[in-house]
């Protein structure tokens, strides 16, 4: 009798720490911001530098965590599609 008292309060205390090990995990997980911009001509071999300096705005302070260059037919032209993923907050 005490040992199956024992497995039923081991398994509770196991599920609620589990369960809490999750609800935290998901909770950490915030996705970047992430900004999209096409433009006529190809990436180029610096494509990411490239993007890079076409998405910053003199007008805000905009750092980029990371930016990718993919070159894209706009309209049967060559072209290219800048994708730039911001750190947090995005408004910044």
């Amino acid at each position: 009798m005490r040992l199956a008292i024992l497995l039923i309060v081991f398994g509770i205390f196991m599920f609620l720490v589990l369960n809490h090990v999750k609800v935290e995990v998901d909770a950490q997980y915030i996705p970047p911001c992430r900004y999209f911009k096409g433009k006529t001509g190809r990436c180029g071999p610096d494509g990411s530098k490239k993007c890079e300096n076409e998405m910053k705005s003199p007008r805000t302070s905009q750092t980029f965590a990371r930016c990718d260059c993919q070159n894209i037919q706009i309209s049967r032209q060559d072209g290219y599609g800048c994708t730039c993923f911001t750190k947090l907050p995005c408004n910044g």
